[in-house]
This record gives C-alpha cells, sequence and structure tokens, in this order.
C-alpha cells in the first residue's frame, strides 16, 4: 500500500504544480516555469474532473495500511483536493 500511495501522491503533485505553474514557482519549484496555465472553462471542467477522480482513488486507501507519516500525507492530500473542488 505504501507503493501504491507514494504513486499516486507524485502522480497528484505533479498534476496540481502542473495546472497552476504561476502558484508552483511562488512555492520554490521551477520545473514550471516555463509554462502557462490554462483556464479555459474546458480546462477548468477538465482539471475538476481530474481533481475528484484523485480524491475518490485517495478515499480507496486504508490510512492504517500507511506509515503515520504517509498517513498524514494522505489527509494533507485529501483536504487540498477538497478544497480546491468546493473553491
Amino acid at each position: 500500500m505504501e507503493e501504491r500511495f507514494q504513486t499516486l501522491s507524485e502522480n497528484i503533485l505533479n498534476f496540481l504544480w502542473a495546472i497552476d505553474p504561476v502558484k508552483t514557482t511562488s512555492l520554490g519549484l521551477h520545473q514550471y516555469d516555463h509554462c502557462y496555465g490554462s483556464y479555459t472553462p474546458q480546462k477548468r471542467k477538465e482539471y475538476l474532473n481530474t481533481k475528484k477522480a484523485y480524491l475518490m482513488e485517495l478515499q480507496t486507501i486504508n490510512p492504517h495500511t500507511l506509515s503515520p507519516v504517509n498517513r498524514v500525507d494522505l489527509q494533507i492530500l485529501m483536504l487540498q483536493l477538497r478544497k480546491q473542488i468546493y473553491e
């Protein structure tokens, strides 16, 4: 379960960083400095659907099967996705 969570969390973070490169740069991550965000209605809907899918996938993970550190990371990712979905 640890490996699955690690892979999933990396995918989620890379997705979130890629869709908001300005915020990503402000976090000190520079791999998306050359990118522009796309905020068309179609893209925003795609992003929302992807966030919902990621949240649903995270919810299938039993936190008790994770290390304490990953358990906290799971909660942080889920809260972040919920916040972005309902903004």
